[in-house]
């Protein structure tokens, strides 16, 4: 009988179109994998709207152990047994970072964005401009959509200031606004701006706290408020950094306006 002999250069090829055709069954994508821990929720999405899902929002897959769920910033209604969001009761305009943290120690960490505006901390020098302007927080790389700003409310009086306000951009005329609101040097209030969007919410009706701080000399202001406005950099704001990081997290956002 006949021997057939396979030059090596054939064997070769055989082996590696078998290789090439089957499944690398040990290799998971890094999501595929973070899935399988039973620690693992998902919201079903990374951005939601106020206005355009049940106020109550469930988890689309939670953990299948017992622990505790905890928002950060602490401005997210959640609650810390069921992962159960109440959008009515967040603020919006805002990417929180949420945990579940199980009895057994594993974490699982996940981004979500409740839509919104957003006014940065910041200093307004009326030296260079009196505005002070918000950021829409939404769908990544998502353009400001239509809006209407109805009022800017002093909360403890319950006085509305909308005469500074841009009612189509939302701007603050920081200047006019503690003017007319007799914001005495050193004197800080609370107001509320009251917004409406055409994104996904379908102008539902919103509302931001902001924090407005009047000082004539910038550099005079607190030097917590320094510190969180930028007002100090280089070595002396570096040795702080961790303060720094703090101060910006505290909500509402603070508004330094002066010269």
């Amino acid at each position: 009988m006949k021997t057939t002999t396979i030059s090596p250069f054939i064997a070769l090829l055989i082996t590696v179109s078998f290789l090439a055709c089957t499944p690398e069954q040990n290799i998971e994508p890094a999501k595929e994998l973070q899935s399988r821990s039973a620690a693992f929720f998902d919201y079903g999405s990374e951005v939601f709207y106020l206005g355009d899902h049940n106020p109550q929002l469930l988890p689309a897959t939670s953990p299948s152990l017992e622990g505790e769920f905890k928002a950060t910033p602490d401005l997210l209604a959640i609650d810390p047994h069921t992962g159960s969001i109440d959008l009515t009761k967040s603020e919006t305009g805002l990417t929180y970072r949420i945990s579940f943290t199980a009895k057994n120690g594993q974490v699982f960490e996940r981004n979500l964005t409740v839509a919104g505006m957003d006014y940065q901390t910041s200093a307004i020098d009326f030296s260079k401009s009196v505005y002070w302007k918000p950021t829409y927080i939404g769908e990544e790389g998502a353009a400001m959509p239509e809006a209407q700003f109805t009022q800017l409310k002093d909360v403890a009086s319950g006085i509305n200031y909308a005469a500074a306000l841009d009612e189509y951009t939302g701007a603050v005329n920081m200047k006019k606004l503690i003017k007319i609101a007799g914001l005495k040097a050193g004197e800080g209030r609370i107001f509320e701006v009251k917004y409406q969007l055409g994104d996904k919410s379908d102008y539902a009706q919103n509302s931001i706290r902001i924090n407005v701080y009047y000082s004539p000399d910038l550099h005079e202001a607190p030097y917590e408020y320094q510190l969180a406005t930028g007002l100090i950099e280089g070595a002396a704001r570096e040795s702080d950094e961790a303060a720094f990081e703090e101060i910006n997290k505290q909500r509402p956002p603070l508004g330094v306006g002066g010269e």
